[in-house]
């Protein structure tokens, strides 16, 4: 009897280990090495480790789905055979951040996992490449390989600039994958100008710094409690006077011999920007009073208030910045204009721009298949720009102004949300012409609920709702000038696209903020303008030749090959 009860219990052993081995490589597996013909994948899964947006859960919830179980993976599956599996996931970023990095740091990672382009993930690479945990892709996204990104990507990624691959290059190899928004991102190159003013002084919008300069004086002038344009603390940071004279200060740029340097360290541009810096203060064209002095000042919405206060006729500021409504908040008879910044007499503009990869992904040392991720990336790309496939996107909780929705989150973590296509600006203007002579006819309950809401605003006295969209709609504004400047190819991003090196965090705060407070000093006549050659001299002996150093160091490992 006790041997038929070892027997009966070995059996139950085995079967149990088989279900369990079944389980791990997918019950279709069988412990065979999947066909893979014409590029199907059958019995294949993935593993993924994702972040995710809480604010579609309940979407999720009442269909049914979630991150693995969803249309877009049963189109994957049907198309290639492959279905995924979580190795974990979260909808908030710090328990996430806090499961990949105890993962990593374990040596574990998914076959899949998604980092969000962020000062954080840099670390989390660099940790993950130290432990051995990556897959090389370079063969894949060079082309080297049979199994190839499809066009679309590669036209995504030549448009974005090698940049993107930066951050996870190691030694010349490359070991991330990006996804990219719709556009570049500027970073602050929007001149908010009052209009009504340059009524009043009979002034047209300037395009160059002579015109720019002379309707600051014109604002002055106007009356003794305004002045031109507002600078914040950050004048330097958001670099857009000094991207008129082509520089970028707190960026690095690759020199014509291969090197990298810092953007403040680019003397002669700096000095020529100082100096109308400087003219400016002088003037008082700049905010230069005993209470809002350049060099004591706050940020951003300390210059915005300014403007919504009616002290000054301009700031230069991100375009989504809430100035022109705020503003109309305060006197319903204000007017704006908003252009890009422009080029100085003799230089070439440069627009600071954020990066334009939203997501990074990386493929897992232990996963089987990577080409098999190439492919769901290929799928992915083409879901994400063909809009017959619209189906596959989760309805976003948020309306545009004018009725139309913007397609949402994406259930696969190649492309968590999709961006706002570009606007069909004919169609805008339509509807903003159709509130302004308050006609409702037609209009569905989107766009009627604009329409009720802006007259409301101005029944109430001021001009708030809708404003900022007439802005950038109307014929030559924010929109069309926008995108008119997408190909532009004065956008620059930053060539160090990592985490800072051992020198940065030791001495980089310290030696920017001396460059900040010598370049005020300098504007307000403290020193000459060459004192900055002295400044500059001091950056690199107070750590910055250190910081160079290092980031030539890492150039040339992202650079070989």
């Amino acid at each position: 009897m006790k041997k038929l009860l070892a027997i009966l219990l070995s059996a139950v052993l085995v079967v149990g280990c088989l279900s369990v081995l079944s389980a791990c490589g997918g019950e279709e597996e069988k412990g065979e090495e999947p066909a893979r013909e014409g590029g199907y994948y059958p019995n294949i899964t993935l593993s993924l480790s994702a972040l995710y947006y809480s604010s579609y859960q309940e979407t999720f919830d009442a269909k049914g789905w979630d991150l693995v179980r969803n249309p877009v993976c049963d189109y994957i599956r049907k198309e290639l055979g492959i279905k995924f599996k979580l190795a974990f996931d979260s909808n908030d970023i710090v328990p996430y951040l806090d499961k990949l990095s105890a993962k990593i740091y374990a040596g574990e990672l998914a076959d899949i996992a998604n980092l969000a382009d962020a000062y954080w993930a840099f670390p989390m690479l660099k940790a993950a490449e130290k432990n051995g945990l990556l897959t090389d892709l370079t063969s894949y996204i060079k082309g080297e390989d049979e199994v190839r990104f499809s066009d679309d990507v590669l036209a995504a990624w030549e448009t974005a600039g090698e940049e993107i691959f930066y951050a996870g290059t190691f030694n010349g190899r490359i070991k991330m994958l990006p996804w990219l928004q719709d556009s570049r991102t500027s970073t602050a190159s929007w001149l908010f100008i009052r209009e009504d003013w340059l009524d009043t002084v009979g002034k047209r919008t300037p395009t160059t710094i002579d015109e720019l300069t002379d309707v600051m004086r014109a604002f002055k002038n106007m009356n003794d409690a305004s002045y031109g344009l507002v600078v914040d603390q950050n004048f330097v940071e958001t670099a857009s006077i000094f991207n008129a004279y082509g520089v970028t200060p707190f960026y690095w740029y690759e020199t014509d011999g291969g090197e990298l340097r810092y953007g403040l360290t680019d003397a002669e541009p700096m000095k020529d920007a100082i100096a109308e810096l400087r003219e400016w203060y002088v003037e008082g064209l700049i905010n230069c009073g005993e209470e809002n002095n350049i060099e004591v000042v706050g940020s951003l919405p300390y210059a915005a208030n300014e403007v919504i206060t009616g002290k000054a006729g301009m700031v230069i500021a991100p375009y989504t910045y809430n100035i022109a409504n705020e503003t109309i908040k305060r006197n319903p008879e204000a007017r704006f204009t908003i252009v890009p910044m422009f080029a100085a007499d003799g230089y070439e503009m440069n627009i600071a721009t954020a990066s334009n990869c939203f997501m990074y992904y990386v493929v897992g040392k232990d996963c089987k298949y990577p080409e098999a991720v190439v492919k769901v990336y290929n799928i992915c790309m083409e879901l994400y720009t063909d809009e017959s496939h619209a189906e596959f996107f989760v309805p976003p909780q948020i309306e545009r102004y004018d009725g139309n929705t913007v397609d949402g989150w994406y259930p696969i973590q190649f492309c968590p949300m999709r961006n706002t296509p570009k606007p069909d600006v004919e169609a805008q203007l339509e509807f903003i012409d159709q509130i302004q002579r308050r006609d409702a006819e037609g209009l569905n309950d989107a766009q009627l609920k604009t329409f009720n809401d802006y007259w409301d605003a101005v029944d109430g006295g001021f001009t708030k709702k809708n404003y900022a969209n007439y802005l950038m709609y109307k014929e030559g504004g924010v929109y069309d000038l926008y995108y008119g400047n997408l190909d532009s190819a004065n956008y620059v991003q930053n060539k160090f696209a990592v985490s800072n090196t051992a020198a940065m965090d030791k001495y980089l705060t310290d030696i920017n903020c001396m460059v900040t407070v010598e370049i005020v000093a300098i504007i307000k006549g403290d020193y000459p303008v060459d004192h900055y050659d002295t400044v500059v001299k001091s950056w690199y002996e107070q750590g910055g030749e250190e910081i160079t150093g290092e980031v030539n160091d890492w150039w040339k490992t992202v650079k070989v090959g």
